[in-house]
């Protein structure tokens, strides 16, 4: 029971980090896709657990879905670790890009989107350009 409630409480961290991440290193434009795809993937990660586990366990038995598992996520954090830099967003180009400054934290790309507001919708939730007061 107390490795469920770990696996919970750590797992509860996992969504927040991955939007505070998405703030910081993805550019606006790609923002609501990237996390769209993201969190796709982190439920399919789940659909496809609940697949294959039981295929596993079958053929290999019951102890080997933990090996399995455990492994597929020691290879992740491990490319993870390997693949993404270091330094953080302000040092970090995109792949096949030339230039040497990211998009990212970008002031020409901030500045274009600085005149974006979101609507005022008052106090009932009306939006306040709709005539209603």
């Amino acid at each position: 029971i107390a490795s469920r409630i770990a696996m919970g409480l750590f797992s509860a961290c996992a969504m927040p980090a991955t939007s505070a991440m998405a703030a910081r290193w993805v550019p606006p434009q790609v923002k609501a896709s990237t996390l769209a795809t993201v969190y796709m993937l982190f439920n399919m990660g789940g659909v496809l657990g609940l697949v294959a586990t039981p295929f596993i366990a079958q053929v290999c038995g019951f102890s080997s879905t933990f090996m399995a598992t455990g492994l597929a996520g020691a290879l992740w954090a491990v490319g993870s670790w390997l693949y993404l830099p270091q330094n953080g967003p302000e040092g970090h180009s995109p792949k096949g890009s030339s230039s040497s400054s990211s998009s990212v934290g970008n002031k020409e790309s901030v500045a274009a989107t600085a005149h974006l507001q979101a609507p005022d919708l008052g106090q009932n939730g009306a939006s306040s350009s709709s005539g209603s007061s």
